[in-house]
């Protein structure tokens, strides 16, 4: 019995002979390889030779899931909320009172330290227009962190590989954005008026969303690349969901679509009705 190293890997001497190795997983855990979830394999040990096994495992996906969203109730003032998904129907709950003055666009979760940020439009009241904003994701509260700039920041998402944050700005395109300062650096300038973005998984496309129409871009070659111009609706806010579709609300609906980018098509079975 012995306890493998930070990278996975365990080594041992045994004479020779065949053998089934197993490994045994911490709570939380699940066997993957061998597929029926053993996590067992043979093996044959030849005098003076090496084998190798390899086994596969992934933790558990957690039980609950929780989400966090703005509604917007006029022109300047906003309700953050957060949906709880699990196993059954999804759960809604107003975070804090609404946010006056505030007119916040986009938001997106810090994949590391769990930082909730929040973008702000062009009728903030508080001189504040185009703003980065950390939101307390116990009260609502909101505590500025600096200006990016810019006239509109219209959505946020960061980067799962890198922990950068991107956002896109009314007017300039594309931007990475400082979360000490608030302050954006442009990356692809673009007149488009996108109101909706989410990473892949791995880090190496971006999907953003205008209106109706879903691009990619990929960060190694600057390329914009059109994806369908046939969502569901106007595109008001994009996420990832953990099954790799896309999450996106519309305009004017209270559906939380599931959109398969590689087969450019809606997932019926998969949408959320909101209250």
């Amino acid at each position: 019995s012995n306890t493998t190293d930070s990278n996975g890997t365990v080594s041992f001497s045994l004479p020779a002979g065949s053998y089934t190795v197993c490994e045994t997983l911490k709570s939380g855990w699940t066997n993957t390889d061998p597929s029926d979830g053993s996590g067992c394999k043979p093996a044959t040990v030849t005098a003076g030779g090496t084998s190798s096994v390899l086994l596969g495992n992934a933790a558990n996906a957690p039980a609950t899931c929780k989400v966090y969203g703005v509604n917007e109730v006029n022109s300047s003032d906003d309700q953050f909320f957060t949906m709880t998904v699990g196993s059954g129907a999804p759960t809604f709950s107003n975070l804090g009172g609404v946010a006056k003055g505030y007119n916040i666009e986009s938001l997106a979760l810090h994949p590391a330290t769990g930082v909730l940020y929040a973008g702000s439009g062009d009728t903030n009241k508080y001189k504040q227009r185009a703003a980065l904003y950390t939101v307390n994701t116990s009260t609502g509260a909101l505590t500025f962190v600096g200006s990016t700039g810019l006239k509109e920041l219209e959505a946020l998402s960061f980067n799962p590989a890198t922990n950068v944050l991107w956002g896109w700005g009314y007017d300039k395109g594309l931007v990475t954005i400082n979360t000490s300062t608030g302050a954006a650096t442009v990356v692809y300038a673009s007149k488009m008026d996108a109101e909706g973005m989410a990473w892949s998984r791995d880090g190496k496309t971006l999907y953003i969303a205008e209106n109706k129409t879903l691009y990619s871009y990929n960060p190694a070659t600057k390329k914009l690349t059109k994806i369908t111009s046939s969502l569901p609706g106007n595109v008001e806010a994009l996420s990832l969901r953990p099954d790799g579709l896309l999450a996106m609300a519309v305009d004017s609906s209270k559906t939380l679509y599931a959109y398969d980018p590689v087969a450019k098509k809606e997932i019926k079975e998969k949408r959320i009705t909101m209250p």
